[in-house]
C-alpha cells in the first residue's frame, strides 16, 4: 500500500508538477531573451527599440530599468546632435 501511495506521488510530480515548471522557465527564457535584444538593440544605438516586457518580479524589474536606460540614452543623443 505505501509503494502505491509513493508511486502515486511521482505520478503527480511527472504529469503536473514537471509541466508546470516547464511553462514557468519558458516564460522566463522568453523575457530574458527579448531583454537581451533589447540590450543588443540599444548598444547598437537603437533607442527606439520596444520593450514591452511587463511584470512585477525581478525580469520586471530589469525591463524598467532597461526603459529608463533608454530614455537616458536617447535624451543624452538627441541632446548631442542639437
Amino acid at each position: 500500500r505505501r509503494k502505491i501511495a509513493e508511486m502515486e506521488n511521482v505520478q503527480v510530480v511527472v504529469f503536473v508538477i514537471l509541466p508546470l515548471v516547464y511553462l514557468f522557465m519558458k516564460n522566463l527564457s522568453n523575457k530574458i531573451v527579448a531583454l537581451a535584444g533589447v540590450a543588443e538593440s540599444l548598444s547598437d544605438g537603437d533607442f527606439d527599440i520596444k520593450n514591452d516586457i511587463k511584470g512585477n518580479d525581478e525580469i520586471g524589474l530589469l525591463a524598467n530599468s532597461m526603459r529608463r536606460l533608454q530614455r537616458s540614452l536617447k535624451l543624452a543623443k538627441d541632446m548631442l546632435e542639437k
